[in-house]
């Protein structure tokens, strides 16, 4: 099985490109030299024997309560994604299946809602703030009520 067989529609990836195919502004040090890491996190809108074609925004798509973090919608007529050519690709990586995504999405949403109830509507600013409130939760309590979260919001 290759890799163009293995990535779904949907799925959240790591690709790394090669400096020319990376779509986005490279930044560079003081001497010119790149410090741009040419590694895009994004999700698959199709993969052929041509290369993977995916939609970026450029940041980190994995769900987490940092701020530089944004759920990725799959667009709803498949375009507007980067096709990068196999040859302009030097390393790929599944983070998660379309589905995992979605529901990986769901319960930190979910999980954020819960931890505002408790602090005045304020979600937490980091993973490390919400984890170290969760630890002081009663494990099974917390998780019904993410769960009763994820129930109200389908």
């Amino acid at each position: 099985m290759n890799t163009s067989e293995y990535l779904r529609t949907g799925d959240a990836v790591n690709i790394t490109v090669t400096p020319s195919a990376y779509p986005f502004e490279v930044e560079r040090d003081s001497s010119g030299r790149p410090t741009t890491n040419f590694i895009l996190q994004g999700r698959v809108i199709y993969a052929d024997a041509l290369g993977v074609c995916l939609i970026t925004n450029g940041g980190k798509i994995m769900p987490g309560f940092d701020l530089d973090r944004e759920r990725l919608l799959m667009p709803r007529d498949g375009r507007n994604g980067h096709m990068f050519p196999w040859h302009s690709i030097t390393g790929a990586t599944l983070l998660a299946r379309s589905a995992e995504y979605e529901s990986d999405w769901n319960r930190y949403d979910a999980a954020g809602y819960v931890y505002a109830d408790a602090h005045d509507d304020l979600l937490p600013e980091s993973m490390t703030q919400y984890r170290e409130w969760a630890n002081t939760q009663d494990a099974a309590d917390l998780n019904a009520r993410i769960e009763a979260e994820i129930e109200a919001s389908r």
